[in-house]
């Protein structure tokens, strides 16, 4: 899960809140972890007051251990583990029913859970095994469960919208069109009708003609 939902789901109310996150987001930027990773979170027997996060980067596995303490407020401490010195346990799973249990060691934690928790126990411990062997990761989330990126939704929306602003211009081009070729006088031009004189005179000239044959006759 992102930081962000862990934030959601704390066991404790702030656990994660705004005065432990503006000590703990400084550490993870100085270790260039991203805004909102993907990590971890071991709350513990205490999660009101201390507890650790892990956070998996290409560079090894970020550990964050948190204190809250009434006197000085919140503490955070971190340091990157080398994917190659990073110690681990066995990965163990049992099932009973259909329920699932699961245990994985990293370094002197234990992440363990049941159900749906062990499955992203699972996953969270697939990624580390990947990074330890330098494999492509596989997804941290379950599948069918893809988070969109600020980032991403934005140039979708942008795309979205070029879209529509190119429809909307052609669809107001094609009315234009359409409405230019509907126009009396425009594309039929009509010819100049003859007037009553230029006939009047047509005939004048026919009698003329005529009457000079029948004289001569």
């Amino acid at each position: 899960m992102r930081l962000s939902e862990w934030r959601a789901k704390a066991p404790v109310r702030d656990a994660l809140g705004p005065k432990v996150m503006a000590v703990v987001a400084p550490v993870l930027g100085i270790l260039d972890v991203e805004a909102d990773p993907q990590v971890w979170v071991l709350w513990g027997d205490d999660p009101g007051s201390r507890f650790t996060i892990l956070a998996p980067i290409p560079a090894g596995l970020v550990l964050v251990s948190v204190r809250i303490t009434g006197a000085t407020g919140p503490r955070a401490a971190a340091k990157i583990v080398r994917w190659s010195r990073l110690q681990l346990g066995e990965l163990s799973v049992e099932t009973e029913g259909s329920h699932r249990m699961i245990s994985f060691q990293v370094e002197s934690s234990v992440l363990r859970g049941a159900d749906d928790t062990a499955d992203a126990v699972g996953r969270f411990a697939l990624v580390v095994f990947a990074a330890i062997e330098g494999r492509p990761w596989p997804p941290f989330d379950a599948p069918g469960r893809r988070r969109t990126s600020g980032a991403a939704a934005g140039k979708a929306g942008a795309a979205k919208g070029a879209k529509g602003s190119v429809g909307a211009k052609s669809a107001s081009s094609a009315r234009g069109t359409t409405a230019t070729n509907r126009a009396p006088g425009k594309t039929t031009p009509k010819l100049p009708a003859l007037t009553a004189g230029s006939g009047s005179g047509a005939s004048g000239a026919a009698r003329a003609t005529a009457d000079r044959h029948r004289s001569q006759a």
